[in-house]
């Protein structure tokens, strides 16, 4: 018997229609990876915070939204929840520090801090402390989907060890050269 999850969505945080089509289909992508992979599903505070799993996850989550809604990759990570300005400013400051993210998460892949900077608010003038995890995620994802011609469907099935292995392989091609 397959395990299914449920999706709770904090429908009066979204402010607009933009914000709720691209948010709802991010959690429910959530949903089916997790479904078709409960292995990438936390378990306790620990599997929670690990940040392999939280960059596959989110990346596909996010690159799912991009696919599904055919959204740019700005609007699947911000929607409109932050000034059209503000996300090309911080998508610019990720492209540009994305060889030092690649080489953080790299470093700390199997660390489990209790909150991953780099999945939080913190710091908007920082991207490493202003959901840069969800950037590289997402860029990890798209050059899997490039270098593997792997579609989403493929994507959210794929065996876990294998695909943490091509994740990883891709994060040290960003880390080396930034030109994968």
């Amino acid at each position: 018997m397959r395990q299914t999850f449920i999706v709770w969505l904090p429908v009066e945080a979204y402010t607009t229609s933009l914000q709720v089509d691209v948010f709802v289909t991010h959690e429910l992508i959530h949903a089916l990876h997790y479904t078709y992979r409960p292995e990438f599903y936390f378990t306790d505070e620990h599997t929670k915070n690990l940040l392999g799993r939280q960059v596959i996850t989110e990346g596909l989550a996010t690159w799912g939204t991009m696919k599904v809604m055919g959204v740019d990759a700005i609007k699947a990570l911000w929607a409109d929840y932050v000034s059209p300005e503000f996300a090309r400013r911080w998508y610019e400051q990720c492209q540009h520090r994305e060889r030092e993210m690649a080489q953080r998460v790299l470093s700390e892949w199997q660390e489990s801090q209790k909150t991953n900077e780099c999945f939080t608010m913190w710091d908007e003038s920082d991207v490493t402390k202003y959901r840069g995890g969800y950037y590289i995620g997402l860029q990890v994802t798209r050059r899997l989907h490039q270098k593997h011609n792997m579609e989403l469907r493929v994507l959210l099935r794929f065996e876990p060890k294998s695909l943490e292995e091509l994740a990883l392989t891709v994060l040290e091609e960003i880390a080396a050269n930034n030109s994968a």
